[in-house]
């Protein structure tokens, strides 16, 4: 008797936007012959669900037929009939005497629009409202004033009233029944949040929040009276979503009462296509699969996740473009050997993309990577983000290029990964007490390894910052040009930071001793928490890391073990800053490291390039041209880009130790 088998080949299937066939269907008949191309033609594949892939999809690749542009949009089209002109006599007395006539308004329940707010009281995203695009841009919602902030003037009650600078605000009083927010760095430069207002006194100058804000109003580095800090005058905040702050072109606002969204169109909206971001999952999942490949597409539009990666291995996004979303843009949850390559992320709501994977218990690596990937003018709408944050064991980001962001740039937590030959500038431009790559915390993050990359032109952000007693790091022959701070380890332990070029940097190296004043004891439950949940003590962690050994025994309060050696500080106003006692910095080895004055000049300013011979694999570093990705972007690498504050981080050090 013999067994009779199928075996299925692989197979090339198309799918175009209008044709008979589906995504889903083609995805279907694809899984019949594991190995399969799936064809996607140019155009708008416009969904109001997933792009659901899962095990059933392994081994088989979706990419771009040849140069065409398919593009995956998860949101709602809204014809431009739906839109009308605004009759209301009420709602035209509050519009600006500019946008009168120039205003459309539309009725987002008779469009179908689910997550048409209002606001929480109190949030920090875009409180799940949905967000409005116009030919393929996102629309700014209107806001006072429209770029940048106002202040303060100062805090009446720590628990929310606030006296407001000038006679704007008293317009807003019509509008408080439909509700009105303002949103504000109100405590520290990191955490922007908005929130609902409860009223405004016209009489007393003041604003009066209708929640408390965690930790309440008012500057931390200010004075404390009766309970209540009095701010410093420099809290910046601004109101959104008015009515009547729609003045100029593309802004928009919703009166949640009466559900319609009013919206000045930049051009004929009768000629564009008209979005509205209002579903939430991700617009392409990847679940259990292994060896998919996602290539050329370009997904955008929903009000969540771009791309989520959840298990599998080897799956691979790569030639993409990832936008418009309103959380990150790419998010591999788990997973090994999978990842990101020659893609561009941008205007993402949060961050560009988020990789974790690897087990930290038995310090088991994922090996997954981001590559040659291009990620800017994130944090849309979540402010302070980072670009890329990786979490777990043995993940790897390199050759990628970041810029043009209001927070960080890569912030990570774990072990074992590796950053090598990244290029990121222009960071910082609207928070404060940031770094280019940043950690905290975590006393059992050892073995992360950040070397050969260039960060430049961001005086708002610390290059490599080691915050809140972070331990465990190597931070090796680095470039550094033009930051607040080239090296910042604040309390932590085994950091070690050698053959570094830092350039007219405000300060080159910093080292504290924080924990001290801070209590990082064996009872604080932040530092210690990890090192028992991973029982450092035992094997692999004891054989691994065997430093973590006494790490509760010799001086956990101090900075401990960290190497500061044989690093070039180059015109940088104060070269190394120390703020430790010397029992504290006896523990470490912190010199020497060379300090060269201005005429040393090592770096062009025009092209960035090293002078003199000097090699820090300098060449190599950021993105380069491969089968994925042809050209080389221009993004003004060498400029200064505007910043709205630049914030010391020993200010937050200092402010700490001096206020209640």
């Amino acid at each position: 008797m013999f067994a009779c088998c199928i075996i299925l080949r692989a197979a090339e299937f198309h799918v175009s936007p209008g044709g008979q066939e589906t995504l889903e269907s083609v995805r279907d008949k694809a899984r019949q012959a594991p190995g399969s191309t799936v064809w996607i033609h140019g155009g708008t594949y416009l969904r109001s669900e997933s792009f659901a892939l899962t095990a059933a999809d392994s081994g088989n690749t979706f990419r771009a037929w040849k140069d065409e542009v398919p593009r995956i949009v998860q949101a709602r089209a809204v014809q431009a009939s739906k839109f009308r002109r605004v009759t209301d006599s009420a709602i035209l007395a509050r519009l600006s005497a500019t946008a009168r006539g120039k205003v459309v308004a539309l009725d987002l329940a008779a469009a179908g629009v689910r997550h048409a707010g209002p606001f929480p009281d109190l949030f920090e995203d875009n409180g799940q409202v949905f967000e409005l695009y116009f030919e393929g841009r996102r629309m700014p919602l209107s806001r006072w004033p429209n770029d940048g902030y106002t202040t303060m003037n100062t805090v009446v009650d720590g628990r929310g009233t606030f006296k407001y600078r000038g006679e704007h605000p008293p317009a807003w009083r019509e509008a408080l029944a439909d509700g009105v927010w303002v949103a504000g760095f109100w405590r520290v430069p990191w955490v922007i949040q908005a929130v609902r207002v409860e009223s405004i006194d016209r009489e007393q100058h003041t604003i009066r929040l209708a929640k408390e804000v965690p930790g309440g109003i008012g500057s931390k580095y200010s004075k404390t009276v009766d309970g209540s800090r009095v701010g410093d005058g420099k809290e910046p905040w601004y109101a959104l979503n008015l009515i009547e702050e729609i003045d100029q072109p593309g802004e928009w606002a919703v009166n949640f009462r009466t559900h319609t969204l009013y919206w000045w169109p930049p051009s004929d909206i009768a000629s564009g296509s008209v979005w509205i971001a209002d579903f939430t999952t991700p617009a392409v999942t990847v679940t259990g699969a292994s060896n998919v490949t996602l290539q050329g597409l370009t997904i955008e539009g929903t009000l969540g996740e771009g791309i989520r990666v959840d298990g599998g291995t080897k799956n691979l996004i790569a030639g993409c473009t990832v936008r418009n979303t309103g959380a990150a843009g790419i998010d591999i949850v788990s997973g090994t050997q999978s990842g990101v390559q020659s893609s561009d992320v941008y205007d993402t709501g949060a961050e560009g993309i988020l990789l974790a994977g690897g087990d930290r218990r038995t310090l088991t690596s994922a090996e997954n990577f981001i590559r040659n990937t291009h990620v800017h003018h994130y944090g849309r709408v979540k402010r302070s983000v980072s670009g890329i944050f990786v979490a777990g064991v043995g993940n790897e980001v390199s050759h990628c290029l970041l810029h043009d962001a209001p927070y960080g740039g890569i912030r990570y937590s774990g072990n074992e990964h590796k950053f090598e030959l990244n290029e990121i500038h222009n960071i910082g431009l609207d928070g404060g007490d940031l770094g280019a790559f940043y950690s905290t915390v975590d006393w059992a993050s050892r073995g992360n390894v950040m070397r050969f990359n260039f960060v430049h032109h961001a005086p708002g952000a610390n290059a490599f910052y080691m915050d809140d007693g972070h331990s465990g790091d190597r931070i090796e022959l680095n470039v550094v040009y033009k930051t607040a701070v080239g090296i910042f380890i604040s309390g932590g332990h085994d950091n070690i930071a050698t053959g570094n070029l830092i350039i007219e940097s405000k300060v080159g190296i910093h080292l504290d001793d924080r924990g001290i004043e801070r209590g990082y004891t064996p009872s604080s439950k932040s530092h210690v928490q990890y090192l028992k949940e991973y029982r450092y003590q035992e094997p692999p962690w004891s054989f691994r890391y065997p430093a973590l050994k006494d790490i509760l025994e010799f001086h956990p309060e101090s900075p401990t073990g960290n190497l500061l050696k044989g690093n070039i500080l180059v015109d940088c106003k104060e070269p190394v800053r120390l703020r430790a006692s010397p029992e504290s910095i006896a523990f470490n080895e912190v010199k020497p490291n060379a300090e060269w004055p201005a005429e040393a000049a090592v770096i062009d300013p025009v092209t960035l390039e090293l002078r003199g011979g000097r090699q820090f694999h300098q060449g190599q570093v950021g993105l380069l041209p491969d089968q994925y990705r042809r050209n080389l972007p221009d993004t003004k690498r060498n400029e200064m880009h505007p910043s709205r504050q630049v914030f010391d981080s020993v200010t937050d050090l200092e402010g700490t130790t001096k206020q209640p």
